[in-house]
Parts: structure tokens; sequence; C-alpha cells
């Protein structure tokens, strides 16, 4: 099992410079990679049934997370969004959604 975060402009900044989740994942175990939505469509391998897609909007949808969110589906890769609106483009798109009821 690994963890692939993919997010742009401000919610990509506060994934990759807080370092709340990763710790934890470490202890575990579970690598975990950050990536911008656009570095995301232009990884070579996309990610499989074993990775989880972590989709972190603060706009609810931006345009490089959608179509991340869709290869990764594509791929058969489970995806989890956190986002503000529970009915957001970005929500529709994942598996499962977590509110963070942040704006």
């Amino acid at each position: 099992m690994a963890i692939c975060v993919a997010s742009c402009g401000p919610s990509f900044r506060t994934v990759s410079r807080t370092g709340i989740v990763s710790p934890a994942l470490a202890v575990a175990g579970i690598p975990m990679t950050v990536l911008t939505a656009d570095a995301f469509k232009a990884v070579d391998r996309p990610p499989d049934s074993k990775t989880l897609i972590l989709a972190v909007s603060h706009s609810e949808g931006t345009p490089d997370v959608l179509a991340a969110l869709k290869r990764a589906r594509a791929s058969g890769a489970p995806v989890m969004a956190l986002v503000n609106a529970a009915g957001s483009p970005v929500a529709r798109e994942a598996d499962h959604v977590l509110r963070l009821l942040a704006g």
C-alpha cells in the first residue's frame, strides 16, 4: 500500500509543508508521495489498485486535480477527496470524501 497526494496551489503548499500526515504514515511503513496535480498527470506509470490517491482541493473544481482523479480512477486506484464542499466536482469524482469544513 502507498499513498499519493495530488493537489494544486494553496492546497499543495499546505500538504507539502505541514507534514501532518507523513510522520504517522512513516511509522506505519506506508510510503507517501506529494505531487502537484499536473505532475501527477505526467507520471509515466499510473497508480494501481494498491495506491490510494488523496486529492486535496480548496477551490473544489481545479481542472488539474480533476484530470488527476480521472486518470487515477481509470487505472483502478482508489480515490479519497479532502474538500470543503461535499457536492463539489472533486468530491463527485472520488470514492470517499472527507469534508474539511475550512471555508
